[in-house]
């Protein structure tokens, strides 16, 4: 490990480990116990004494006072990128989130942008109804999401049910361009299901948009899965919309690790920041594990 802030560096050793009562005492019993000598070039102070002189890793933690966050950053400053990333993986959601805040609102869409769908629309359905996402839909983008070959034949059938029977005549006779009269419901319905999707999905797509909707409504409803039919681009729209607090409110339920992605492409001086946040107990701890050679050197 490498240090990247010399200020930093030289904060740490003079006014948090320099002024240190007990680091200040070891330090001196460690130099009088190098120079003082018999005639025969052997040390006159004690093993005990030694002992004693020797700085412990719970000293320098201890000086340290890592529970203050401008202690913590002074180290922080110490570590380089890589480190710092490693670091992520043991903060707390809601502080990683804080980290989003140093980003431009084009760089949060730009993220955004790039994220599976199904993480799209968890972003989408923290402020939305399925309904309310479905508004946000363009004309074309409901008519295309009825050819979709995920739609189940038996789940379209049973939106079908629920339709009046004016609506049924209305997709049977776009799907057949023959006139229905006045048949029964079950009659409709026994003859679209004698028919290929592929016509039923032309009989849907001859409706009024608000009659199209109502019939992806039922589906979406029955099936949330559906959503990710629609594309990306489609999905986005209402997220274009939104001003950066609300993009990063909403990103809260993403998966941790792509939010640890983002944050981490953050430059050396933010994510420092960021890491201040980190419990001073788990800090402590990643110093312990990961780090003690670079303590050792601060209180050397």
């Amino acid at each position: 490990m490498v240090a990247v802030d010399t200020s930093a560096f030289y904060y740490i050793k003079k006014y948090l480990l320099g002024n240190d009562p007990i680091i200040r005492k070891k330090l001196k019993q460690a130099e009088e116990t190098d120079n003082v000598t018999n005639i025969n070039g052997n040390s006159n102070v004690s093993k005990a004494n030694k002992v004693d002189a020797e700085i412990s890793l719970s000293d320098i933690i201890k000086a340290l006072d890592v529970a203050n966050p401008s202690n913590r950053l002074a180290i922080l400053k110490l570590f380089n990128h890589e480190d710092m990333v490693r670091l992520l993986d043991l903060m707390e959601k809601k502080d990683l989130l804080l980290g989003l805040k140093f980003f431009s609102r084009k760089s949060l869409l730009k993220f955004v942008m790039h994220l599976p769908k199904e993480q799209i629309v968890k972003m989408l359905k923290y402020f939305y109804s399925n309904e309310e996402i479905l508004k946000f839909m363009s004309i074309k983008a409901v008519s295309d999401f009825l050819g979709s070959s995920k739609i189940k034949p038996t789940a379209l059938f049973k939106a079908f049910e629920e339709l009046p029977v004016d609506i049924l005549a209305k997709i049977l006779e776009g799907a057949t361009w023959k006139k229905v009269g006045n048949k029964s419901k079950n009659n409709v319905l026994k003859e679209l299901y004698q028919l290929p999707q592929e016509l039923v999905v032309e009989g849907m797509r001859s409706l009024p948009h608000q009659e199209r909707f109502d019939i992806v409504k039922k589906l979406i409803d029955k099936d949330e899965e559906l959503m990710m039919e629609f594309q990306k681009k489609d999905l986005m729209r209402p997220i274009f919309n939104w001003q950066k607090p609300r993009i990063i409110e909403s990103m809260q339920v993403l998966d941790d690790k792509l939010i640890i992605d983002m944050v981490s492409k953050l430059p050396n001086n933010h994510l420092a920041k960021v890491l201040t946040l980190l419990d001073p107990e788990k800090f402590v701890q990643a110093l312990i594990n990961f780090h003690s050679n670079l303590l050792f050197s601060l209180a050397a």
